[in-house]
């Protein structure tokens, strides 16, 4: 197409990395125009789709779903806390949830010796799925043993 000419966007406007010579304000205008448009035309019409039917079943992953209707994964919690359909909400905040687990374990792993990264990997899982109120119940419950009546009356009469 001749005269058409694609927009380009700023990536450095809403980070620290501004070069002095640069006019921030020129470039954020676009990028609130975008950020706009996703969330009034964009995740509603996902919204839409996501209530009328099992769109899980052409996409099995939220990654490809999001990028089929021109939203960034950015976007992924924003749209995790409009679903109202329950199984649908539960896919999202879990797949966030290991999106952000990766991270972190990524993270650790990069800068822990080869020898040390399975004790990295159980350490972030036990952190990630850790049932700390419940287990502590079940410990203290499980582990004590009931004193029988009689036990200390033998022990005294045994002196």
């Amino acid at each position: 197409m001749k005269g058409f000419k694609r927009p380009t966007f700023n990536p450095n406007v809403y980070t620290f990395a501004k070069f002095a010579a640069e006019d921030i304000s020129d470039a954020e205008a676009p990028l609130k125009e975008l950020a706009a448009l996703i969330r009034t035309r964009q995740i509603p019409e996902l919204l839409t789709q996501l209530e009328s039917e099992d769109i899980f079943r052409k996409f099995p992953d939220v990654k490809g779903l999001l990028h089929l209707f021109g939203i960034n994964l950015r976007y992924l919690g924003e749209v995790a806390d409009q679903v109202e359909v329950e199984g649908v909400k539960i896919i999202l905040e879990r797949d966030g949830i290991a999106r952000a687990a990766r991270r972190v374990m990524n993270g650790y792993m990069n800068s822990t010796s080869n020898f040390h990264i399975s004790a990295v990997i159980a350490h972030v899982l036990n952190c990630i799925l850790d049932l700390g109120a419940v287990n502590e119940e079940e410990k203290k419950g499980g582990k004590r043993r009931k004193k029988r009546k009689g036990a200390q009356s033998k022990a005294v009469n045994l002196i």
